[in-house]
């Protein structure tokens, strides 16, 4: 439970930065994948 809170959190923060920063997230993106 502790772990799918935590992964929830993350998904919230990478809203957050995606709202604040698209280009920035992209290019992140574009690394990863």
């Amino acid at each position: 439970m502790s772990n799918f809170m935590h992964f929830f959190w993350i998904c919230h923060i990478i809203e957050e930065l995606y709202a604040f920063m698209p280009m920035t997230f992209d290019f992140l993106k574009t690394e990863i994948v």
